[in-house]
Order: C-alpha cells, then sequence, then structure tokens
C-alpha cells in the first residue's frame, strides 16, 4: 500500500513546492497562507493527474515522470491561478519546469539512498 500511494505523495509535493516557489518568483519570504492555499491545490490536482497518468503509463523511467510532471503542473497551474510573472503563460511554464526539475532532482536523491540501503 505504500508503495502505491508513494508516487501520488511525490507528485504532489514537487508540483506544490514548484508552484508555490514560482509564484513568489523565489522569494520564499514572501509567502503567505494564500500562498499556500494556491499551492496546495494546484499541487493536488497537478499531482494526482499526473499520478495517475503514470499509473496507466505503467512508466518507471525517470526522464517519463519527469516530463509528465512537467506538463501536468505546468497546464494545472495555468487554469487554477492568473500567473503574474510575465507574459500569461509564463509562470505556468515556469512552474512545471520546475515540477520536472524537481522530480529528477528527487528521483536521483531516492535511488542514491535505495542503492547505499541496499549495501
Amino acid at each position: 500500500m505504500k508503495r502505491k500511494l508513494a508516487p501520488f505523495v511525490e507528485n504532489i509535493g514537487e508540483s506544490t513546492a514548484a508552484c508555490l516557489v514560482a509564484m513568489v518568483q523565489g522569494n520564499l519570504f514572501a509567502v503567505s497562507l494564500t500562498h499556500w492555499a494556491i499551492a496546495t491545490r494546484t499541487g493536488i490536482v497537478a499531482g494526482v493527474f499526473a499520478a495517475t497518468a503514470l499509473l496507466l503509463m505503467r512508466t518507471t523511467a525517470r526522464w517519463r515522470i519527469a516530463i509528465t510532471l512537467a506538463l501536468v503542473t505546468g497546464v494545472v497551474d495555468y487554469f487554477m491561478h492568473p500567473g503574474k510573472l510575465g507574459p500569461g503563460v509564463t509562470e505556468a511554464v515556469v512552474t512545471g519546469l520546475g515540477a520536472g526539475v524537481l522530480s529528477l532532482l528527487v528521483g536521483a536523491l531516492i535511488r542514491r539512498v535505495r542503492a547505499q540501503s541496499a549495501e
């Protein structure tokens, strides 16, 4: 059961973090409860959609996971709230790219931890 929930939790966390950072344009001191609420809502919707798509794709390739999460997060972010970073779609693109990069980084970290624990 834990293994089945892990992709959902991971994708939600990565989407939420990327949305939050993009929304405040990297200034974490500017984060408010409103930012948290919007980022959490975006992260939950994007994370669930991405994890469901990945389950249907039956892939474990880290790059496919990252690309899927990036695309889904960008689209969901665009429709969840108006962007304040440049022209209309810019914030959604930045958020999607951020989620994809976070996915790759977290995947590498998980792989490293599993390799060390297997030794």
